[in-house]
């Protein structure tokens, strides 16, 4: 019977992980492409010259 609820308990967690983990990804890549863009921005206003070289 322990097994059985252990895999039940398993069964339901399982999903819920998932989830929570995926969105934690998703809210972490959104983060970091933010920042990204952000600090980007930034430096292009200070130097636009360097980020044209950088593309080239």
């Amino acid at each position: 019977m322990y097994e059985v609820i252990t895999k039940a308990e398993d069964a339901i967690a399982l999903p819920f992980w998932f989830v929570f983990d995926y969105q934690c990804v998703v809210l972490y890549l959104i983060y970091i492409t933010v920042r990204y863009r952000t600090v980007t921005v930034q430096y292009w206003t200070r130097n636009p010259h360097h980020l044209l070289i950088a593309e080239y």
